[in-house]
């Protein structure tokens, strides 16, 4: 049998590097990326295509490391989707967004994407 390759340290959290949160080692490619790609539906080969820097166990060990870490993985995935729900509320009451939105429009956007992140919340608990 050829030389086996430990996969102990192919996911390191490293102080300064994307705040530390884990990533592939080497790679900066945080780890909860490729959890987010993946409940997206992602399949491994369309990663690997769309991150060609990623070899397939880089990948692999990634996704390993998520699953067995998937109930924090998740939870921070559903406080980072209420985030950006709340974030863009804010910014279709600032003016951003489609220009051809009226204030109502607007409004209403706004107060939409707030339950979303409500709901979103209210699963975490």
């Amino acid at each position: 049998m050829d030389a086996l390759r430990d996969i102990g340290g192919m996911v390191s959290c490293t102080p300064g590097v994307k705040g530390g949160v884990p990533c592939l080692a080497g790679t900066r490619f945080p780890v909860i990326s490729l959890a987010a790609l993946v409940k997206q539906g992602y399949p491994v080969g369309d990663i690997k295509d769309s991150y060609e820097f990623l070899t397939d166990c880089e990948i692999h060990a990634g996704l390993a490391f998520y699953f067995a870490n998937q109930e924090a993985f998740d939870r921070q995935l559903g406080i980072d989707e209420a985030e950006d729900a709340e974030e863009s509320a804010w910014a279709l009451r600032e003016g951003f967004g489609p220009p051809d939105y009226t204030s109502d429009e607007r409004e209403a956007g706004a107060r939409e994407l707030e339950q979303a992140a409500a709901v979103l919340r209210s699963r975490l608990v």
